[in-house]
């Protein structure tokens, strides 16, 4: 059983070309280098080390604290004039939706085809 394996085992070696039965290493075609079989040497490079970078973890209570709740009126004013400064006389407009621990607030500003106010259930595209 064993020199039945042996055989096998060499006869899958030589099928996967590891080798010619007679030993001989086997040519290429004319015309090409021929096949050598010296151990090719490598040299040893020491691992260089992985720079590492802390990642703060994700602020899953920061986000599990939101609600859809209306923010408070003074917060909801600020939120409209920061919003607001931004120059949207040339045509078009911004929309915005801020969500806090605090609360939910939408907002925009400019003119729907430069006719009426934009409100914040208009679609538009984004650009």
């Amino acid at each position: 059983m064993c020199r039945m394996l042996r055989v096998c085992i060499a006869l899958l070696v030589i099928g996967c070309g590891g080798g010619s039965p007679s030993g001989v290493p086997t040519q290429p075609a004319t015309g090409t280098p021929p096949i050598t079989t010296a151990p090719i040497e490598t040299a040893s490079i020491p691992p260089t080390p992985l720079p590492t970078r802390l990642v703060a973890a994700f602020p899953t209570e920061a986000f599990a604290a939101i609600t859809e709740d209306p923010v408070p009126a003074d917060l909801a004013a600020k939120f409209q004039a920061a919003l607001a400064l931004h120059d949207v006389t040339g045509g078009g407009g911004m929309s915005a939706t801020v969500m806090t621990s605090e609360g939910t607030w939408s907002g925009t500003t400019g003119k729907a085809d430069g006719v009426r106010d934009l409100q914040v259930d208009d679609q538009f595209a984004i650009a």
